[in-house]
């Protein structure tokens, strides 16, 4: 595998995590209909627990950078979930 072939992978992967970021977000600013507040700790933590435990299987991946990683998804979705009923235009 060449340099060349790499990045076009690498890309491709950018691209996914892009998609499913955005579907993630899609959903979480749905779930806002279903509670009473924006924020749930409890949740929180059980997410961040689920990601301290499922980080184990990859070897490239430090617990910190993935819980922190987490942290930053929750709080960006708490944001969506915080706004009005407006949607972002591409």
């Amino acid at each position: 595998m060449n340099l060349k072939r790499i990045r076009k992978k690498i890309d491709r992967i950018d691209r996914r995590i892009l998609r499913e970021l955005n579907q993630r977000f899609k959903l979480a600013r749905k779930t806002r209909a279903y509670k009473t507040r924006v924020s749930d700790p409890e949740r929180e933590r059980m997410i961040l627990e689920q990601i301290k435990k499922q980080v184990t299987r990859y070897s490239e991946i430090r617990k910190e950078f993935a819980l922190g990683l987490f942290d930053f998804i929750l709080s960006e979705s708490r944001r969506i979930q915080k706004e009005k009923n407006t949607r972002r235009t591409p």
